[in-house]
């Protein structure tokens, strides 16, 4: 009988330690998806001439592991004060944690905006994968003005390591924003031939027209800063891309899509092939009514055209370009195709955009290589779409030419604006300046 009683005691024993621990693992559970308290944080001024320098709150870490917070709708808890997002949860990852580790081991069927804290660099050794709804993003910073773009001054760095072809790879609708993006390796077939797709920071092929970069600068990669790009880009750098040169010709770009998108208000410089590129049909996207829309951008110094639009018609889904409002300098370094290219395309407008020797603040631009300004032609190619529909009107040359403005007016119709006027020699400041709204 005492033997049957000690072993009752023990069990129940047992049973009430199990029960504490139950509670206990329940506590540290909520414990890890509870956002810590906020520490706001004021980004600084970067030098020259800013248009925003924004205060930024972020999630103060209390361990090693990223924090969870649930979103409702468009909820910013751990998100930046004044950042909106539509992510259904935010997981803010600190300085110095494995963000390819955290980000890949989310589960992919819940929207996630990732919020990076600074400043800091982040290595990866793995391609990130953002998926359907995600969002990755640093603390708000500042821009240079550099009008009509604005240079974005990310205080968080994104490094590939050495050997990964994509930095970063999206799936369906995602945004980045305030990141800093460097790396990319060109990989290489059997035959030693360059592969196609590899050597980007960011590989956007399974993505969809509905992404979006803001303040994202893009630098350092084999071939494309951003391959078979969709979406909208804004206020956004890419430049010292392509820096294998066995990528030039048939990725080597800034930007290279295959269908329409949208870049507006950004920094296009120092590519070492073409800045902007839409080709193979640069296909309809029902997001994009303005066709490929590259508007407001200033574009230098690219060793190839500073925008290419080619090989577009034939289908019935080829899209159509606008190209306006360009500052556009200093490009075709290396291979004279003019600063803006439009080759063996259809369906083109070209419009009000500013060529020649410039100074935008404070950096003076020479003219684009061997005074071409806009290049409009036809290779002869029976492969290829015959240049057709072609529209240059109102661009301000500063000296430099159009080439195919000697074909028929339904191939090429060309009409040059008047020159840029002087300047008033009232240099009188105005009472009020006024910049331009972020």
């Amino acid at each position: 009988m005492s033997r049957n009683v000690s072993i009752l005691s023990v069990v129940t024993a047992v049973v009430a330690v199990l029960s504490v621990l139950s509670v206990a693992t329940v506590a540290l559970a909520e414990t890890e998806t509870t956002t810590s308290p906020t520490s706001p944080t004021t980004a600084s001024a970067t030098t020259g001439t800013t248009a925003t320098t924004a205060t930024s709150a972020g999630i103060t870490s209390t361990g090693t592991t990223a924090s969870i917070a649930s979103t409702s709708a468009t909820s910013t808890t751990g998100a930046p004060t004044g950042t909106t997002t539509t992510a259904e949860r935010v997981v803010v990852v600190p300085c110095g944690q494995d963000l390819d580790a955290i980000v890949n081991a989310d589960d992919p069927a819940i929207g996630t905006r990732f919020q990076l804290e600074g400043p800091c660099t982040y290595t990866v050794d793995a391609t990130v994968e953002l998926n359907e709804g995600d969002e990755l993003a640093g603390p708000l910073a500042t821009f240079i003005e550099r009008l009509p773009a604005f240079d974005p001054q990310p205080t968080v760095t994104i490094v590939g390591s050495e050997g990964l072809p994509h930095v970063i790879r999206a799936k369906g609708t995602v945004r980045l924003e305030w990141v800093k993006i460097m790396g990319g390796t060109g990989l290489y077939a059997a035959d030693g031939s360059a592969l196609a797709g590899t050597g980007s920071a960011l590989a956007m092929g399974m993505s969809s027209n509905t992404s979006s970069l803001y303040a994202v600068h893009i630098t350092g990669s084999d071939a494309a800063g951003i391959t078979n790009a969709h979406g909208t880009f804004e206020r956004i750098e890419l430049d010292d891309t392509t820096q294998d040169p066995n990528f030039l010709g048939f990725t080597g770009s800034g930007l290279k899509a295959i269908n329409e998108v949208e870049v507006k208000n950004s920094y296009i410089h120092d590519n070492q092939g073409n800045g902007l590129w839409c080709d193979v049909f640069c296909r309809d996207s029902e997001s994009h009514l303005n066709g490929f829309w590259v508007h407001e951008n200033l574009i230098v110094n690219n060793g190839r055209a500073g925008v290419r639009f080619e090989r577009v018609g034939d289908v019935t889904d080829a899209g159509e370009a606008l190209i306006e409002n360009n500052e556009v300098h200093g490009n075709s370094l290396e291979l004279s195709r003019g600063a803006i290219d439009i080759r063996d395309a259809q369906d083109a407008l070209v419009r009000n955009n500013v060529f020649g020797a410039k100074s935008i603040a404070d950096v003076s631009y020479l003219p684009n290589a061997s005074g071409v300004a806009i290049r409009a032609t036809d290779s002869g190619r029976s492969d290829r779409p015959d240049l057709w529909n072609v529209d240059i009107v109102g661009n301000v040359l500063n000296g430099e030419q159009i080439r195919g403005c000697e074909l028929p007016d339904e191939i090429a119709f060309c009409f040059e604006a008047a020159a840029v006027p002087p300047p008033p020699t009232d240099t009188a400041p105005p009472l009020t300046t006024i910049l331009p709204s972020p």
